[in-house]
Parts: C-alpha cells; structure tokens; sequence
C-alpha cells in the first residue's frame, strides 16, 4: 500500500474503522491515510461551527468548550509572535470567523476564506472580509505574511501539492500555521478505532509533529515553533491528567516559514 501523502511503500496497516475504512501508517513520512480515501463531500453546504444550532446564530468564544478557547488562544500566541500587526493574515476554513475576529479585535488585518454559504455569511456580520468558495478556485487580492490553516489540510487529497500552492500565496519569509489532530497522541492510541478524529468520511490524511517536519522540509519550509492542545474528550482521569503532558495530546499547531 502506498502511502498517499510522500509515495514510500514501507507502510502497515494500523488499525480497521468500524466503517470497514482502514488506517495505514507510513514508516518512512510518519504520516497516516486513510483507504480507500474519502469522497470530498460539498463543503459550500456544510457548516461545521453551527454543530446544530440555528445558522444565523452567532456563536460567542466565551461559549465555546475550554479545549477549543485554548486551540484559539495558541493559535493567537503563534501568530502575533510572528506577525507584526498590520501585516496581511489570511485564515483558510475560518468557519463563521470566530478566530478571524478576535484577530480583527486585536488590531490584525485578517481575512478569511470559508467555502461554507452560512458559516460565510455570519462572518461577514463580524466585519470580516470573506472569499465564499473553495480556496483553490479562489482569486485573492493580496500576498499574505501568515496563513492560518486550522483541520483543513486533513480534508484534501494532495497536502503536499497543497502546501507548494500556499507557498505562491505567502510573501517572502511568510508563514503557515498548520493546527492538525495529533495521531501520535494518547487519546488515538488508547481509543483506537473509537478515537472520534480519524473521520474517515472526510479525512484522506493523519498527522503528527514529525510527520510534518518532514513534509516541511520536503517542500523546503522550517518549522520554527509547534504546540500541543487536547481536543474535546469530555471528563475523565486521562483526559484531565493529559492537561499536563503536552507531548501526549492528540492536536498539534505548527508553524512553517518559507
């Protein structure tokens, strides 16, 4: 089985969803894919940031669940670590801007790209400027010194050839922040087929810090800083006790530089 992200078939199958969908890992990238791959569904109709809720309804940081903030914040951290407000920030799958506009609070100039029709929608209520289509198709108006990428690059076929595309959107010395799950983590390892983000109907890839690593250096990019968070478990012992061993938890944030 080839690995699907760098070509090597030095890979093993790791585990069997109950989909019947497989997840092989690749010893050479470190990376994982899911077989046989997904059908890309129509995203422009999805809204992942509703989760149910009424499409028009604005959703508040304050309500969001404490792992999510702390996603946000880190992803806050990274960028004005790097970016010197003013300087042009595009967030890709930026869903209704929740990011995007404490960005734009804080004196950043954003914009944002969402292929989602109401997600789009309600970002535009928060004053963000937002290209509504798939950011492939999209003919955007500027170069940007960062863009921010939070579980998108998983949903595409081709991360590598995506990342080389970015690179053409990026100034000289630009950023990419990638912010991925983590399937090197405790969670996946000790819930296995039963470990929520494998999303096998969605995702083509799985990541980890040295699988990108080696992507980056692939494609000629330093990673010049990386994060772990914990995604949304709910209560218990594990969960709780990973809020202390960073190098555990199942997400990643990484930045890139050209």
């Amino acid at each position: 089985m080839e690995c699907t992200i760098c070509s090597s078939s030095d890979t093993k199958k790791k585990l069997t969803l109950e989909s019947g969908k497989m997840i092989y890992e690749c010893n050479h990238c470190t990376n994982a894919f899911t077989y046989p791959k997904p059908s890309i569904p129509d995203y422009a109709s999805e809204d992942f940031h509703a989760n149910g809720l009424a499409t028009d309804k604005l959703l508040l940081f304050e309500e969001l669940p404490e792992e999510i903030q702390v996603s946000y914040n880190i992803q806050t951290r990274l960028i004005e670590e790097h970016v010197t407000k003013g300087e042009p920030i595009l967030e890709i799958g930026g869903g209704e801007g929740i990011l995007a506009d404490r960005l734009l609070k804080r004196g950043h100039r954003i914009e944002m790209n969402e292929p989602s029709l109401t997600a789009a929608s309600r970002a535009r209520k928060k004053g963000i400027k937002v290209y509504n289509n798939y950011f492939q198709k999209t003919s955007f108006d500027s170069t940007y010194a960062l863009i921010n990428m939070a579980h998108v690059l998983e949903h595409i076929d081709d991360p590598l050839k995506t990342i080389e595309d970015l690179k053409r959107l990026l100034n000289p010395k630009g950023f990419l922040l990638l912010t991925q799950t983590n399937y090197k983590g405790f969670m996946p390892f000790f819930l296995r087929d039963k470990w929520y983000a494998w999303v096998p109907d969605q995702h083509f890839s799985h990541f980890s810090i040295p699988g990108i690593k080696y992507i980056a250096k692939k494609l000629n990019m330093q990673v010049v800083a990386y994060k772990y968070s914990r995604l949304y478990h709910g209560k218990s012992v594990y969960h709780e006790a990973l809020r202390y061993i960073p190098w555990l938890q199942d997400q990643i944030h990484v930045l890139l530089k050209v």
